[in-house]
């Protein structure tokens, strides 16, 4: 809505409301960020669904054998240690090889190495903390599906002595997200 009281001055009113839904990328995104060859591939996913991780967070460590574990926990000392075994084997008998008074002793330590009561027990425990020492606690998670934003706009423009032109305007915006966790907040 526009006002002129005089051809040298004019006052301007504005309103508008629009709504704002994410792009569908964002909700069905799915592609690889990160990948070890043969072993294991890490997507970045969408987030049609809301992220949940209840009151005992577990780690998928995404690795075959590895179970799931606690967040508190940490990673199992049992699969670090089956993990390196084989190389470890490889490189004792490879320097038994080299030297043949070592050979008497391989079938002895690999003995203890594969013996299943050598392997630790417990875990390595998780840095829980960004770089900062904040520390990093998992939160379930809520999904933006739509905004609406309203505006308000007043302004003036106007020319004094046909040499000087003088403008304000004033500018309200007012944003409402709607969010998705259990249940539909506004």
């Amino acid at each position: 809505m526009v006002f002129k009281p005089s051809p040298y001055h004019n006052l301007r009113f504005s309103f508008n409301q629009a709504a704002n839904p994410l792009p569908a990328s964002d909700l069905y995104f799915d592609l690889p960020i990160q990948t070890v060859p043969g072993v294991f591939d890490v997507w970045i996913t969408g987030a049609v669904n809301p992220y949940t991780f209840g009151s005992n967070p577990q780690i998928d460590w995404l690795i075959p054998g590895v179970p799931n574990t606690p967040v508190a926990a940490g990673f199992p000392l049992a699969a670090a240690y089956a993990a390196v075994t084989g190389a470890v084997l490889e490189g004792l008998t490879a320097i038994a090889a080299a030297d043949p008074s070592l050979a008497q002793l391989l079938p002895i330590v690999s003995g203890v190495l594969q013996d299943p009561i050598s392997a630790p027990a417990g875990f390595s425990p998780v840095v829980t903390t960004d770089t900062k020492g904040v520390p990093l606690v998992a939160e379930d998670g809520n999904i933006n599906l739509i905004s609406t934003l309203k505006s308000f706009e007043f302004g003036y423009k106007g020319v004094f002595n046909k040499r000087l032109s003088v403008g304000f305007d004033l500018y309200y915006l007012e944003q409402k997200v709607m969010l998705v966790s259990n249940k539909l907040v506004q």
